[in-house]
């Protein structure tokens, strides 16, 4: 390796979070992005410019694997997928970050379509998704997808692993959100959580030296108006109404409590069910995966559960029968 080498976790439309974060980084880097360019964040098509533009290399996300799927369903023919309906997948946020510039779509789709799903670089194996596992099939067509959706911290895919303990390789991931930068014995999981307003990180090779950028909230704030009506987001955003709610941090906490508190299986459960099209108000909120698959006895219940701060999301929320406050 003669330039030194970074790697990028998931950016998820947070654009000048990502400017702040290389600000940092020496100027003659070279740039790997880790994939997950898109969706969540405000400025997905900023990013997916910049990172085309300065030719940098950018792995194959999940993301990116749905934004080719439906983007040009959602908005050139109006048919709306889990994608841009549900705003934990994050697509309303990507097709709102293009406002007139829809003829950039193409580009980024014929972008998309180049990205590699893996790289190697000496003893580094980079990949979206936890690829380690699947180390020895990486080339195997049939095993891909699992390059860029297997997860480290949710046992989805555990019984087809391969025994990675002692591959002489060291794979460096996104996808999975960790408050700080993952450190295995050969991996390391660099999502921290930046469209969740934690903070994007930058891993260089060879040193593993570790370079954080805070979310900005720029890249988020009013993120969440996306899923409301106009007449909704008047009341919303009038804070001297005593139902005015409070910003999608919030609800990003509660996703976070429930994912991380709850029993895993039951909340791989609400996710699944979350393929159900999204209708209304309370499922666009998507609060926590729980709106649609708890009753009012039990979200009370989870309520009195969870520390005070979540207790006092979930009153600005919801009122006492466990409906949408608006």
């Amino acid at each position: 390796m003669q330039n030194r080498i970074f790697v990028i976790g998931d950016v998820h439309g947070c654009y000048h979070t990502l400017l702040k974060l290389v600000d940092k980084l020496p100027t003659d880097a070279k740039l790997i992005f880790a994939g997950d360019l898109c969706d969540k964040g405000n400025f997905s098509k900023d990013v997916f410019e910049y990172v085309i533009n300065n030719n940098h290399t950018c792995i194959y996300g999940n993301h990116e694997d749905l934004y080719l799927k439906h983007i040009k369903d959602a908005v050139f023919e109006n048919r709306h997928s889990i994608w841009s309906q549900n705003r934990a997948f994050g697509g309303a946020a990507t097709i709102a970050s293009y406002g007139d510039d829809l003829g950039l779509i193409d580009k980024h789709l014929s972008w998309i379509e180049t990205l590699p799903k893996y790289l190697e670089i000496e003893k580094y194996f980079i990949t979206h998704g936890f690829g380690l596992p699947y180390y020895q099939r990486k080339d195997i067509l049939e095993h891909q997808k699992k390059l860029y959706v297997n997860r480290i911290d949710i046992n989805e895919f555990t019984h087809d692993w391969e025994d990675y303990t002692n591959y002489d390789v060291i794979n460096i991931f996104g996808h999975c959100k960790f408050d700080d930068v993952l450190i295995g014995d050969n991996y390391f999981g660099i999502d921290t959580a930046c469209a969740y307003g934690n903070k994007l990180t930058a891993i260089e090779l060879k040193t593993h030296k570790i370079y954080t950028q805070a979310t900005l909230d720029i890249d988020l704030e009013d993120n969440y108006l996306l899923f409301f009506t106009n007449e909704e987001k008047q009341l919303i955003l009038d804070k001297n109404h005593p139902k005015y709610l409070k910003t999608f941090k919030a609800i990003n906490r509660l996703n976070e409590y429930v994912a991380k508190k709850y029993d895993l299986e039951l909340f791989l459960e609400w996710r699944n069910r979350d393929e159900l099209v999204v209708k209304n108000t309370k499922n666009r909120l998507n609060i926590g995966y729980i709106v649609k698959t708890l009753n009012t006895k039990e979200l009370l219940n989870l309520n009195k559960q969870i520390d005070d701060t979540i207790a006092k999301y979930m009153s600005i929320i919801y009122d006492g029968e466990g409906v949408i406050v608006l």
